[in-house]
Formats: structure tokens, sequence, C-alpha cells
């Protein structure tokens, strides 16, 4: 008999602190609702002692790791392949053993087109080859501010993983006058942070359609933006809550792991319930 095939697969969440964190709660009630035989546990790891962690990771035979702060970037030297995303953004939120190599991956890009997209109308996914494709592009706007490396990384990311049917275009106060979606419909705008006023007026003098979604990727902004906020919703943006592409990212990391997708539902009630949204 093989003896891989009666293991139970086990995957650690690693982290510190991980007091709150909902990973462990989401990925087990997920494994037991898909009727996978998998077992996810939950360490906090001193910094000092991540390297220590991470071979006793690989050496017991763990099937995968989720990456939780503060060790997205300290875990890259421990893996063999990254994928364009995780590379893209310098931060590996899972691991899986691949065969015999560690495989790096981030979601975060993937997660955020299926969240703006779920906020969207339905677009064609493509034309009969007779027809032209007349279907009007779904617009995003990325923003924040310019010259951060991390803007750029996410950008690079999110055009990694950018649908045929989508359109995303960066939006810093530099090329706010000179953007191409200026005569055209934009969908759905991303804060990777914080903007000034005037960045903001800029996007507001756009054409949007009604309701465009807005998600925030900073969820606690200083006080000093909440008239910012408060501008956009009345001008008609939806806030996106975290907790849409957190599920989304649920999803994808444990389809990842397992080769199994949870209900999307199921998972999103799970977050809910544990943080108690």
């Amino acid at each position: 008999m093989d003896s891989s095939r009666v293991l139970q697969p086990h995957v650690c969440c690693v982290g510190n602190p991980v007091a709150g964190n909902p990973t462990q709660f989401v990925m087990s009630r997920a494994a037991r609702n898909c009727s996978v035989d998998w077992r996810f546990f939950t360490s906090q790891v001193a910094e000092s002692n991540f390297e220590a962690a991470m071979r006793g990771v690989q050496a017991l035979g763990l099937a995968g790791a989720i990456i939780l702060p503060p060790f997205q970037r300290a875990i890259i030297p421990f893996l063999d392949t990254l994928t364009q995303s995780a590379h893209c953004l310098q931060r590996v939120t899972i691991a899986r053993m691949d065969g015999s190599s560690w495989l790096g991956d981030n979601f975060l890009g993937s997660a955020l087109w299926q969240t703006v997209l779920s906020r969207g109308p339905t677009m064609k996914t493509s034309a009969p080859e007779s027809e032209p494709n007349t279907e009007e592009p779904f617009r995003v706007l990325l923003a924040g501010k310019s010259g951060a490396k991390e803007l750029e990384s996410l950008h690079q990311c999110l055009m990694i993983s950018m649908p045929k049917s989508c359109q995303l275009e960066l939006f810093v106060q530099e090329n706010s006058q000179e953007t191409t979606v200026q005569h055209s419909n934009c969908h759905a705008l991303i804060l990777e942070s914080e903007i000034d006023n005037l960045q903001l007026k800029a996007l507001l003098q756009l054409n949007w359609v009604s309701n465009p979604a807005v998600i925030s990727l900073d969820p606690v902004l200083p006080n000093l933006r909440k008239s910012q906020r408060e501008e956009l919703v009345a001008r008609g943006f939806q806030r996106v809550e975290q907790v849409e592409w957190m599920a989304m990212e649920a999803v994808a990391n444990f389809a990842f792991l397992t080769g199994v997708t949870p209900p999307l539902d199921a998972v999103r009630e799970s977050l809910e319930e544990y943080l108690q949204w």
C-alpha cells in the first residue's frame, strides 16, 4: 500500500500575531463542507524563528503553508518557484508542495478582478468570429501615490490576471489630465493607498457608469480622508467591503492546495461569522 494515500495532508498557517486571524477556521470548515480530509492548523512564530519554522514545515512533509504577515516576503528564499503574480508583488500568501518542489502564489490580483466584475454588468466572454465584438470593455482605474513601489507592483499583478473583457489604467496625479478613459465609461475604482484631493477631483471628472464599485485596499484611512469617502458615496460609488475579496482569495487558496473549489457563498459566510462582519 502507498502510505501517502492514507496520510492526512496538513497545512500550517504561519504568522505573528495570529490572534483573530480567520484562516484556520475558514479553511477547516471548507474542508469539512467539501468532504476533503485535510487538516489546517495555525502557528505563531517569532520572527527570529521563522527560518527554523519553515525548515520544519518542509522536513515534516506538510502539504502546504498559508503565509500570514509579516512573513510573506521572508518565505521567498525557501521556495523553488513563484508564480508571476507572487513575483510581481514580491509577497507569497500561500505555498504548496508541488511534486518535489515548493511553489508560492498570491491570488490578490485575481480576487480583485473577480470582485469588481461581480459588481458590474454581465460581460460577453467573446464574440463569434463573423461578428465584431461591440461590447464596451470593463474599465478599471487603479489609483494611488505616484512612484510608490507597491502601486507599480499591484498594477503589474493586475495586468497579469486581467480578463480579456477588461481594461486597466494606472491613475496617478501626473497623468490625471492625459488618461485615455476621459471620454469612456469607467466601471470600477481600486485605491491602492490614499490619494490627495486634486487626484480625487480629477477622478470624479471622468465618465463613470451608474453606481461604480470602489475598493480601498487600506481599510483604515486617516480621518482627514473621511471627506473623500463621503464624496465618493455622494457621487454614487458603491463601497466594496474587504470581506468580498477576502472570500475570493480564500476560495482560490483552498483550490490551490486541495484541487477542490469550495462554494464562494459558504466561504464568505464562514468569514463573516468568524469576524462578525
